[in-house]
């Protein structure tokens, strides 16, 4: 009935109880417990820990939505994925849109807000299986992505058809959207999709689909040599 403003870093414990008003023998199921999570700068929904991989035949995005409660700049979007064997170098990127609500049809209303991340091709240090959460940093290419408070945005991260995106807990309708290259559709599944609002985050890995390759000739050589850099 009333807001709750954490105090500091660290988990909160969440009870619930419920009194049917007679007296009864088991009292066990009458209490529930959950945990919140308070970070300095990470939002997530999803639970943590790759349960599942979620992918599609073809380009696709997947996403979720998050509350926007003050005026704030983002520094990342972050994913955990997995991707076969012919999968590492495959490209990703992320951007944020403005979600306005339903329509008529049950789709999303979502408005580009013309922020992306770098693209960067993923490295077999980036993949998971269950029971991993080895997250992917995106920075916003053209610096801190501008959120207003009152706003819901969808954070989709697009991969394609080579990597699939991890997935751990279970959505509440609307929390998660999914394109499947012809319409977005609610998904059951929590993508493991984050926005972190540390503006000072980078990519310390190749941001280059094409990995950098450094040649020189002749090699050996005597009194000098030509370096070569794609």
């Amino acid at each position: 009935t009333t807001s709750f403003t954490p105090t500091e870093l660290g988990v909160v414990t969440l009870y619930g109880s419920v009194s049917t008003g007679v007296d009864e023998t088991n009292m066990v199921n009458n209490m529930t417990t959950n945990y919140l999570e308070i970070t300095e700068s990470e939002y997530a929904r999803d639970n943590e820990v790759c349960q599942l991989f979620y992918g599609n035949a073809t380009v696709y995005e997947f996403g979720n939505l998050f509350d926007i409660y003050q005026d704030d700049a983002l520094g990342a979007i972050e994913v955990a994925l997995r991707y076969g064997t012919t999968g590492e170098g495959s490209p990703i990127t992320a951007k944020l849109y403005e979600f306005q609500g339903i329509d008529d049809s049950g789709l999303p209303i979502l408005v580009d807000t013309e922020q992306n991340t770098i693209e960067y091709a993923v490295t077999a240090a980036d993949d998971n299986i269950a029971g991993q959460s080895n997250f992917i940093t995106l920075p916003f290419a053209n610096g801190p992505a501008q959120v207003q408070a009152g706003k819901t945005y969808l954070a989709a991260v697009t991969s394609t058809d080579l990597t699939d995106i991890a997935v751990s807990g279970f959505n509440t309708w609307p929390g998660s959207w999914f394109h499947d290259g012809t319409s977005w559709g609610w998904t059951y599944g929590i993508p493991m999709v984050r926005i972190n609002s540390d503006e000072t985050l980078s990519v310390s890995k190749n941001t280059n689909v094409n990995a950098l390759k450094i040649h020189a000739f002749p090699n050996p050589a005597q009194s000098r040599t030509n370096i070569q850099i794609q």
